[in-house]
């Protein structure tokens, strides 16, 4: 799994494009990016955005409850923890993007494909986050203040 992430430089274009889009399109439709993400789960999706205190998820950070059709938060998640599980949540709608690169890899151990999935799922999630050419002008902007960047776009270091 860590040679095909080598192998792309931890660099999908593909993705990018399809996150920057969709970061576009949810800042367009509210400031708040929490907000715009739970609505779109909902309206899109068919999903609701519930948070639970963190004994009812038994040590579970998130948890995706298809029969309520609800995406579960820990109440011990914090907001960044909980705007990149939603943005990990819109990662299906990179689906086609990401199955495309899983099968390109070919891999035969099946736990290899799980992870690079997984690693896919969370590149994406944080491109929504941060695409990557509005954050490259905040860096910029703020001379790489990092404590100004994370809570610009709501991100954990």
């Amino acid at each position: 799994m860590r040679r095909e992430v080598e192998r792309w430089r931890n660099h999908f274009a593909d993705l990018d494009a399809v996150a920057e889009a969709l970061a576009d399109e949810l800042r367009i439709a509210s400031s708040d990016l929490f907000g715009a993400m739970a609505e779109r789960l909902r309206v899109k999706h068919q999903l609701s955005i519930r948070v639970l205190p963190i004994e009812v998820l038994a040590g579970v950070r998130t948890r995706l409850d298809l029969h309520a059709r609800q995406l579960q938060l820990s109440e011990a998640l914090d907001p960044p923890s909980r705007v990149f599980a939603l943005a990990r949540q819109l990662a299906n709608e990179a689906r086609a993007e990401i199955d495309g690169l899983v099968r390109g890899a070919g891999f035969v151990d099946r736990v290899a494909e799980r992870f690079y999935r997984r690693h896919l799922t969370g590149y994406f999630a944080a491109a929504v986050m941060m695409p990557y050419a509005r954050f490259l002008r905040a860096c910029e902007a703020t001379g790489y203040d990092l404590e100004l960047l994370q809570r610009r776009v709501c991100a954990g270091f």
